[in-house]
């Protein structure tokens, strides 16, 4: 009996070892918008029926195209909510306000700079308590409007300003504006900034 018990866990133990296998995302396959009810392979074809009516590449909330190519770079890191603003840091990386709280799977909250690599910038800690709806890049500085009340921690109602590099507050800018900033410019050649709803 108790080597009948020994051999039957021996196999259930073997049995649960080699079923275990790492998933690996494949980036460049394509996926539907909706439920996929039928798939049919024939040779290194499939044919595939359900309820979508969009079939292509899941990029999430944003993605890095080309000019000359339309397919999106895969390699741009995910955001895990809708991105708002999204402009090119100089050096060919990106600043992203939004609504999203992951980016790459890394924690950002609602702002985060996309290295030229694609890579998240664990460098600047830059983040707000609510969404950034609008971004733009003055020299060494970021500013950027929206919904939130506070800039990493400090009062901020609806703007603010971090030094781009490091995503540090700028603490000598504090509009104060009483409603949500839904769009920011800079009047080039002044040190004045428009906020408007």
């Amino acid at each position: 009996m108790k080597k009948n018990v020994l051999l039957c866990f021996t196999a259930i133990t073997f049995l649960a070892l080699t079923t275990v296998h790492a998933q690996t995302l494949v980036k460049n396959m394509s996926s539907a918008n909706s439920d996929v009810y039928a798939v049919y392979k024939k040779g290194n074809a499939y044919y595939i029926g359900g309820a979508f009516t969009y079939v292509g590449l899941n990029t999430g909330y944003a993605a890095l195209t080309k000019s000359n190519n339309d397919y999106p770079n895969m390699d741009f890191p995910r955001f895990d909510g809708q991105v708002y603003s999204l402009i090119p840091d100089g050096s060919g990386g990106w600043y992203a306000g939004g609504y999203f709280t992951h980016v790459g799977g890394v924690a950002k909250s609602y702002l985060a700079h996309i290295n030229s690599n694609n890579t998240v910038d664990a460098g600047f800690t830059a983040n707000t308590n609510g969404v950034v709806r609008s971004i733009v890049k003055v020299g060494t500085r970021l500013y950027f409007g929206g919904d939130f009340t506070t800039v990493n921690g400090s009062p901020r109602q609806y703007a603010g300003a971090v030094n781009a590099s490091t995503g540090a507050l700028v603490a000598a800018w504090n509009p104060f504006p009483n409603s949500s900033v839904y769009s920011i410019a800079a009047a080039f050649g002044a040190d004045t900034y428009f906020c408007n709803r």
